[in-house]
C-alpha cells in the first residue's frame, strides 16, 4: 500500500514536470519514508495521549529522534515490519516508564539510562548493510550521536535533579536503552550475517 501511494505521487509530480523520469526511484523511495514516519507518528501520537499522557509521547520524541536517525542500529526489511517494531518499542517503553515509579527505582532508571548512554557513545553508529555509510558520512554521524549522548545525559540529570516526578525520567532512561538495544540487536545480526 506504502509503496502504490508512492507512486502515484511520484507520478503526479512527473505529470506536472516537477520532477524528472531519471528520479524516479529517488522520488519513490523518499515517499515512502516519508509516509511511514508520518504514519508512525500519528500512530505512537494516539497510543501517547489515549493510553499514557503527553509526557510520555515527549520524552520519547525528545530522547529517540535526534539520537537513533545518528546512532544507527537495527532496521526491519519491510515497512510493515519497522512500523510494527517502532510501535512496540512505543508501548513497551511507555509501560515500563509507568511501572518504574516507586522512589526506590530512581537511581536504577538513572544508572540504566547512563550505561546505555555510554553505549551509544562507544558504539556509534551502528551500520546496517542496506545504508551504508562513506568514512565522512560515518564520522559525521558518531559526531553527532556523541553530541546527541551528551544532551540526552545531561536531560537525564536535569530530570532526576529538578523533582518532575519518575514519568519523564524513567521513559527517557528506557527510550536511550531501547535504542542502545537496536544498536545490539544489529551487532548482533551482522555476526550472524558473518559467521554464515
Amino acid at each position: 500500500m506504502l509503496e502504490k501511494l508512492s507512486a502515484r505521487l511520484t507520478e503526479a509530480l512527473l505529470r506536472r514536470g516537477a520532477a524528472e523520469e531519471s528520479k524516479r526511484e529517488l522520488f519513490e523511495y523518499g515517499f515512502q519514508i516519508t509516509l511511514s514516519t508520518l504514519l508512525w507518528l500519528a500512530t505512537i501520537t494516539v497510543i501517547g495521549l489515549v493510553f499514557f499522557d503527553w509526557r510520555f509521547l515527549l520524552c520519547y520524541l525528545l530522547f529517540y529522534l535526534p539520537i537513533r536517525q545518528f546512532a544507527g542500529g537495527y532496521h526491519c526489511s519491510t515497512y510493515g515490519g519497522c512500523y510494527a517494531l517502532s510501535n512496540l518499542m512505543f508501548l513497551a517503553v511507555c509501560l515500563g516508564g509507568r511501572a518504574l515509579q516507586d522512589p526506590g527505582w530512581k537511581l536504577p532508571v538513572l544508572a540504566l539510562g547512563a550505561l546505555a548512554l555510554l553505549f551509544i557513545f562507544w558504539q556509534a553508529p551502528v551500520m546496517n548493510p542496506s545504508n551504508p555509510l562513506s568514512k565522512r558520512g560515518i564520522r559525521k554521524n558518531r559526531n553527532s550521536a556523541r553530541l546527541f549522548v551528551l544532551l540526552d545525559g545531561a536531560g537525564l540529570l536535569l530530570l532526576s535533579l529538578l523533582g518532575t516526578g519518575l514519568i519523564p525520567l524513567s521513559v527517557s532512561a528506557l527510550t536511550v536503552f531501547s535504542v542502545a538495544c537496536l544498536m545490539i540487536a544489529e551487532k548482533l545480526a551482522e555476526r550472524r550475517r558473518i559467521l554464515q
